[in-house]
């Protein structure tokens, strides 16, 4: 550390000036790197719960049809379980967009 301080002492003034605007620049620069960064990862949050929304439209869709428009299922085959199902994923997709 004593010989950085030494070695600025024999520096002319300009030299000095020029060093800390350097060093701005430069931390500048890194700011500027985070920002983008962020910004980028915020856009990537959003498209993700635009995408985990559409998802849960659709599936909230499938719940609400009703089984009279629904086509047929096979004799023996119950709808309560599919319909517990699709509510499971949309509780389970609005709880992951929660926490985004």
């Amino acid at each position: 550390m004593l010989e950085v301080v030494d070695q600025m002492i024999d520096l002319d003034p300009w030299q000095l000036i020029w060093g800390f605007l350097g060093t701005i620049l430069k931390s500048d620069h890194q700011m500027l790197i985070h920002i983008k960064r962020a910004h980028r990862r915020e856009v990537e949050a959003q498209k993700a719960q635009e995408d985990l929304r559409a998802e849960i439209d659709h599936l909230q869709e499938r719940v609400d049809e009703s089984p009279t428009n629904a086509n047929p299922l096979p004799l023996g085959v119950s709808i309560k379980p599919l319909i517990k199902n699709l509510r499971k994923k949309v509780y389970l997709l609005r709880k992951k967009l929660k926490k985004m």
